[in-house]
């Protein structure tokens, strides 16, 4: 991912919107929301979904 985008941290009290704009203007590779639908990698959101889908129980255990 280096050869792809660097970036470091800092603390913030608007976080949220700097993180925005941070993923909007550099297309991170491995982030998803806040991406322009052009920059998203299908592999990525692949991933994730079958991450998502894994960690999830099958079937549940019913409410008493």
């Amino acid at each position: 991912m280096s050869a792809n985008l660097r970036l470091t941290w800092a603390e913030d009290a608007a976080a949220a919107s700097i993180e925005a704009e941070l993923v909007r203007r550099l297309h991170p590779p491995l982030n998803v929301h806040g991406v322009d639908s052009e920059h998203i990698q299908a592999a990525v959101v692949a991933a994730k979904n079958a991450y998502n889908t894994s960690s999830h129980p099958d079937d549940p255990a019913p409410l008493p």
